[in-house]
C-alpha cells in the first residue's frame, strides 16, 4: 500500500494534474517537490511528548522527496518564549508551499491563534487540518474555520503525500474539503495494516534535547532519566464511552513486528541516548502471544541492560505471569486506566472490566515488582458524590506509586459527547475548557455528573492538591532513591522501608489458629472484595488470641497488597489486643494509604506504652515521614534517633534526607559518621563513594535543590 501511494504521488507530479483541486494546490510548471510546514500547537502544562503523529507524516513526505519542517510551539511556550514571534520567523525562513496542523481537542484553542497568524503572514497557502478533534468533527471544523481548505480524517501518512503531490481531491480518500462553496466528505481511507512498512518517525525535526530533559515526565512519576515515547500499535478493540481514540485509529488493532520494535529502540538508544521508553498504545500487549513475542525479543536483544520501559495495559489482560515477564524484559512501570472505584460506574462508562479485576491487576503489579500508575476519571455523567468517594477509597486501597487524576471532559468522537450534544447539555465551541487535569482558577468548571459544579470543583481541587499530590510525591521519592541506587552504585535505602510487626501466638493455641489461618486464606484467595464478616472461622478462636490472629492476618494482607482487607483486620484486632504493635501496624497501613495524619496519630499512641519496641516504632515513624516527603520532620526524628538509639540507623536516615534535599556533601558526612558502626561499614563506604560522585556532578541526577520543589 505504501509503495503504491508513493508511486501514485510521483505520477501526479509528473503529469501536473490539477483537476478538482482548490486554487494554489498544484502548479505543474513549478518544482516537483514541495516544502511542507507541519505545526504542532501548544497549551500550558502540555507535558513533554513530541507529536509522533506529525513525525510519521513528515517521514512519509520526506520519503517521496518533499522538504518538511515541524514548527513546534510547545518548547517555546514551556520555556516562556514568544510563541507568535517564533512561529512567524519559522514560516518566513522556511517559506512553505503547504501548511498542515494537527490538533487534539484541548489544542484547538491554539489552532485559532495559528490560523489567524497564517492569514496575516502567508495568506493563500493551502491549509490542512488533521488529528483526533477534526477527525471527529470534519464538517463542523470547515464551517467554523473558513480559512481551512482540507480536513484529513484518521491516519494521515498516506493522505498527506497524495494531497501534496497534487492528486485530484475527488480521488483522495479520507478527506473532507470544499468544492464550489460546498463541504464534501470523501469515503474513508482504509486503515494502514502493515505498520512495519512505515519509516521511523522523523524525530530529528523536533528539539529532542528539550523533550529528553531528565526532569521531564514521560513515564509519569519517574524523573532523572532521558525518556521518550514510542508508538508501535494502533487501534482498540473496546468501546469506552469517554474515549475518542477509535475515531482516528479504529477498532482493529494493528502492530509492528517485534523485530521492528527492537530496531527502533536501538535507533533511539544510539541516536538520542534514550534511557527509558513509554509504549504509547491504546491496548498495549493486546494479546498474550504479542506480549510473549515482544518480551522474548527484548530479552534476546539485551534491551533490559540498556533502557527501562513502561506501558498502558487493561486490568483484564494483566495476569501475574505476564507482568512478571514484562518485568524481566525491562519494564519498570505499568499504567492501568482503572477510571473509577465504583462498580456501577465501570458499567456506565462501558469499561469492560469489573472492580475485582482492577484490584487484582494492582496487586499483581505490586507482586511482580512493577511500579503502578492508576489513571482515573471523575465526574462522568450520572456519577454521584458517593461514587466519587469510592474512587478515592479505591486509590487508597491499591497503593499506586503514581496517580493520573483527571476530570471528565466530553471529547468529540466519544459516545458521551454524542449523547450530551444530543441532549443539549454542551455549551458553545469553547475548546479552552477541555483540559482533563489541573485545577486552574480561570478555567470554567463544568460538572457533567450528579455533583453540582461548585461542589465538584471543590472536591476535585481538594483531592488533587492534597491526596493526589501527596501520593505522587511519595512515589517520586521512592523512584528517585531507586534511580540513585542504580546510577551511583550506592545509596541502598531498603532498610528505610517501614517494618510490620507480628504477635506471637502461644504454643497451646497454635493448632486452632493454624486451622483458622488456612480457612481465612481459602476465603481470601480469588476474592478481592471479601469482608471481615466472611471469616466466620475466627469465632473458634479464644478471646486472648483472636486479636493477635487478626493482627497477623492484617500483616500478611499488607504484604500481599490487600490494604482494604488488611485495614478491616487490624481495626478489628485493635479492641481485642491492646498492643503497641497493632497500633504501629495501623500506622504503617495509614502511611501506605497516604493518610499521614492518621499514621502520626497511630504512632503517637503506640509510643505511649511501647514496652521494648520503642526503637522499632520510632524508626518506623521516622521512615514514614521520609518516604512521604515530610523531610524536615524526618530530619528531626533521625537526629533524635541518632542520640537515643543507634548511630548507624540515625545517620543513614539523615543521609537519605540530605540526598532528597540535594545536599550531597552533608549526606557524605552522615555516611562517614555511620562508619563507626561496624555492622554498617560496607554499605557506608559504598554510599560515601556515591555521595562523592553526586557532589562532583552537581547533583544533576535529581535536578532539584529539594524534593519538595517537585510539587510545592
Amino acid at each position: 500500500m505504501l509503495k503504491s501511494v508513493i508511486t501514485r504521488g510521483l505520477e501526479y507530479f509528473q503529469s501536473g494534474l490539477k483537476k478538482n483541486s482548490p486554487a494554489g494546490f498544484v502548479n505543474h510548471n513549478e518544482k516537483k517537490f514541495r516544502k511542507v510546514a507541519l505545526i504542532y500547537p501548544a497549551k500550558r502544562n502540555m507535558g513533554c511528548w513530541p507529536a509522533l503523529g506529525l513525525a510519521y507524516i513528515a517521514a512519509m513526505l520526506e520519503k517521496v522527496g518533499h522538504t518538511v519542517s515541524i514548527i513546534d510551539r510547545n518548547p517555546v511556550l514551556s520555556q516562556g518564549g514568544d510563541v507568535e514571534a517564533f512561529t512567524r520567523k519559522a514560516l518566513a525562513d522556511f517559506k512553505p508551499d503547504f501548511v498542515g496542523i494537527t490538533a487534539t481537542t484541548p489544542l484547538m484553542e491554539d489552532v485559532v491563534s495559528i490560523l489567524r497568524l497564517l492569514q496575516e503572514t502567508i495568506p493563500g497557502i493551502p491549509l490542512i487540518l488533521g488529528g483526533p478533534h477534526v477527525t471527529a468533527l470534519p464538517e463542523a471544523t470547515l464551517k467554523q474555520f473558513p480559512e481551512v481548505d482540507i480536513v484529513v480524517r484518521g491516519e494521515g501518512e498516506l493522505t498527506m503525500p497524495e494531497i501534496v503531490a497534487g492528486c485530484p481531491l475527488t480521488e483522495v480518500l479520507g478527506i473532507t474539503w470544499r468544492k464550489d462553496g460546498e463541504v464534501i466528505s470523501n469515503p474513508a481511507r482504509p486503515l494502514i495494516t502493515d505498520l512495519d512498512a512505515l519509516p521511523f518517525p522523523s524525530r530529528n525535526l523536533f528539539d529532542m534535547e528539550f523533550y529528553l530533559q531528565p526532569d521531564n515526565i514521560v513515564i509519569r512519576g519517574l524523573r532523572g532519566i532521558r525518556a521518550t515515547h514510542i508508538y508501535n500499535a494502533r487501534g482498540c478493540y473496546y468501546n469506552c464511552k469517554f474515549c475518542a481514540g477509535a475515531a482516528v485509529f479504529g477498532r482493529e488493532v494493528r502492530s509492528n513486528s517485534a523485530h521492528t520494535i527492537v530496531e527502533e529502540i536501538n535507533h533511539l538508544i544510539n541516536e538520542y541516548n534514550v534511557e527509558a521508553l513509554y509504549f504509547d498504545e491504546d491496548v498495549f500487549f493486546s494479546s498474550r502471544l504479542r506480549a510473549e513475542t515482544i518480551c522474548k525479543a527484548l530479552i534476546e536483544a539485551e534491551i533490559p541492560k540498556k533502557i527501562k520501559w513502561a506501558g498502558l495495559m487493561r486490568a483484564n489482560a494483566a495476569p501475574f505471569d505476564v507482568l512478571k515477564m514484562m518485568k524481566d524484559s525491562g519494564c519498570v512501570q505499568v499504567e492501568f486506566g482503572f477510571e473509577t472505584g465504583s462498580a456501577r460506574m465501570l458499567k456506565v462508562v462501558r469499561k469492560g472490566v469489573i472492580l475485582e479485576q482492577n484490584y487484582a491487576a494492582a496487586r499483581n503489579s505490586h507482586k511482580a515488582g512493577l511500579r503502578l500508575l492508576a489513571s482515573m476519571i471523575v465526574g462522568c455523567p450520572s456519577e454521584t458524590s458517593a461514587e466519587y468517594n469510592e474512587t478515592i477509597e479505591f486509590l487508597r486501597d491499591i497503593e499506586p506509586h503514581y496517580i493520573g487524576f483527571n476530570k471528565f471532559i466530553p471529547l468529540p468522537g466519544s459516545q458521551f459527547f454524542n449523547e450530551l450534544s444530543a441532549a443539549g447539555k454542551l455549551g458553545n465551541e469553547d475548546w479552552g475548557v477541555y483540559h482533563v487535569g489541573g485545577s486552574f482558577p480561570e478555567q470554567k468548571m463544568i460538572s457533567y455528573s450528579e455533583i453540582e459544579g461548585p461542589e465538584f470543583f471543590r472536591k476535585f481541587c481538594e483531592d488533587e492538591q492534597k491526596f493526589i499530590r501527596d501520593s505522587n510525591l511519595a512515589g517520586t521519592i521512592i523512584s528517585l532513591l531507586n534511580i540513585l541506587e542504580e546510577k551511583q552504585n550506592g545509596f541502598s535505602f531498603s532498610i528505610l522501608k517501614p517494618d510490620l510487626f507480628t504477635i506471637a501466638i502461644p504454643e497451646k493455641r497454635r493448632a486452632e489458629t493454624d486451622f483458622c489461618w488456612e480457612k481465612a486464606l481459602e476465603i481470601i484467595e480469588g476474592n478481592e472484595l471479601c469482608e471481615i464478616d466472611d471469616f466466620k472461622c475466627d469465632d473458634k478462636l479464644s478471646t486472648d488470641v483472636r486479636g493477635a490472629w487478626l493482627n497477623n492476618l492484617g500483616v500478611h494482607l499488607i504484604e500481599d497488597f490487600r490494604l482494604r482487607l488488611a485495614g478491616l483486620c487490624l481495626r478489628s484486632a485493635q479492641p481485642e489486643q491492646e498492643s503497641p504493635l497493632v497500633l504501629a501496624n495501623l500506622g504503617v497501613l495509614a502511611f501506605r494509604r497516604k493518610e499521614y495524619e492518621k499514621a502520626d496519630s497511630y504512632f503517637t499512641s503506640a509510643l505511649l506504652n511501647p514496652g521494648s519496641y520503642k526503637k522499632q516504632i520510632s524508626w518506623n515513624w521516622a521512615n514514614t515521614c521520609l518516604l512521604s516527603g515530610r523531610l524536615e520532620q524526618a530530619r528531626e526524628m533521625y537526629e533524635k534517633f541518632d542520640n537515643d538509639f543507634a548511630v548507624f540507623n540515625g545517620q543513614i536516615g539523615l543521609a537519605a534526607t540530605y540526598v532528597l534535599f540535594g545536599d550531597f556533601k552533608q549526606a557524605r558526612n552522615c555516611w562517614e559518621k555511620a562508619i563507626g558502626d561496624d555492622e554498617g561499614l560496607p554499605e557506608a563506604i559504598q554510599n560515601i563513594k556515591a555521595s562523592q560522585n553526586l557532589s562532583a556532578n552537581g547533583g544533576h541526577i535529581i535536578g532539584h535543590k529539594s524534593i519538595t520543589d517537585l510539587y510545592y
